[in-house]
């Protein structure tokens, strides 16, 4: 029963959240260059790479759309379990500047850059992550804080920072980019970035490990002897009329609420006026005619719950039951 709670809260969670940002990520693997570009209606807004040495060095160029930022990311040989680096940032005007960071992490072989970090993504404890900015240049151990974000009180020990939008950005290494993400958005997204709108990563976290997760349930079960793509294909099609499922109840239900309510409301005001002209008879009529579009709509809810229930039993019991293979 628990598990069945769990389950129909998630689900409510993700009707509600899915269709709410439009941030979108392209990735390379295994590179020791690469570049992105904006689209007419998707702007570049953090990037992070991943899995990087000790004394190797990072250059990016960052075109925020006429003004070119140059960034150099230094590491230097660990020394004790001290990781140190330097961040050098050349401006549009011409003018440089210069940061460094220390950073005490004894059991960490390799890190990760995040440029203008916001959203969600997982860190092991033991990884070193660094944080830097542009405007101004700042290279921390935690993310930095859009300036124009009233989330946070006033004299918080955080640096604050101006968020840019690119159009295009560049990036070399003299060591192996194991992953790079880079991550888009449109114009209203970035401009609740700037303001520090905490629901976005959250939304995009909630997304992003129900793919993560869903990924490793087809990618184990496409590995078992003869039958896994077939099962994997299964569950693809039936995994397709439950996303579609989702967006309709969200279209309808969450997203356009209201709207909805005032077209059954006419519907049935329309109905009980046509069937009597008795008022009394008429009112009464309103009110089963409501009763029963809500028991109607309880019961489509309920049936499309137990659906999703069932197929997440049902990829619980083939994984359950395939086991010792």
């Amino acid at each position: 029963m628990n598990f069945k709670i769990l389950s129909v809260l998630f689900l409510l969670l993700l009707i509600i959240v899915a269709p709410v940002s439009a941030k979108d990520e392209i990735w390379f693997f295994n590179t020791d260059d690469f570049t992105a570009t904006a689209t007419d209606t998707m702007m570049i807004q953090s990037i992070r790479a991943e899995n990087l040495h000790e004394g190797t060095i990072q250059r990016f160029v960052f075109d925020s759309y006429g003004e070119a930022y140059n960034l150099e990311i230094k590491s230097y040989p660990k020394d004790w379990g001290w990781w140190n680096f330097d961040a050098i940032c050349t401006y549009p005007d011409g003018s440089t500047q210069t940061q460094h960071l220390e950073k005490f992490a004894p059991i960490s072989f390799d890190y990760d850059i995040n440029i203008q970090s916001y959203w969600l993504y997982g860190e092991l404890a033991w990884e070193t992550n660094i944080y830097v900015t542009l405007s101004p240049l700042s290279i921390e151990n935690y993310r930095q804080i859009p300036i124009d974000d009233t989330t946070y009180p006033e004299g918080y020990p955080a640096v604050r920072y101006q968020p840019l939008a690119f159009s295009y950005i560049q990036g070399i290494s003299n060591d192996i980019f194991e992953k790079v993400t880079v991550y888009y958005v449109n114009a209203e997204e970035f401009e609740k970035i700037k303001s520090g709108d905490i629901t976005l990563p959250f939304i995009e976290g909630v997304g992003d490990l129900f793919a993560w997760t869903w990924e490793m349930v087809l990618g184990g079960i496409s590995k078992i002897p003869y039958v896994g793509q077939f099962f994997v294909t299964v569950l693809q099609i039936a995994a397709i009329f439950i996303e579609e499922a989702i967006f309709w109840i969200n279209l309808l239900f969450i997203q356009n609420w209201a709207l909805f309510i005032m077209t059954m409301e006419f519907f049935v005001i329309g109905e009980a006026i046509y069937s009597t002209r008795n008022f009394m008879k008429l009112l009464t009529r309103f009110v089963d005619n409501n009763v029963k579009i809500f028991k109607f709509f309880t019961w489509l809810a309920t049936l499309a719950i137990d659906l999703v229930l069932k197929f997440v039993d049902a990829v619980a019991k083939i994984i359950q039951a395939l086991k010792p293979i």
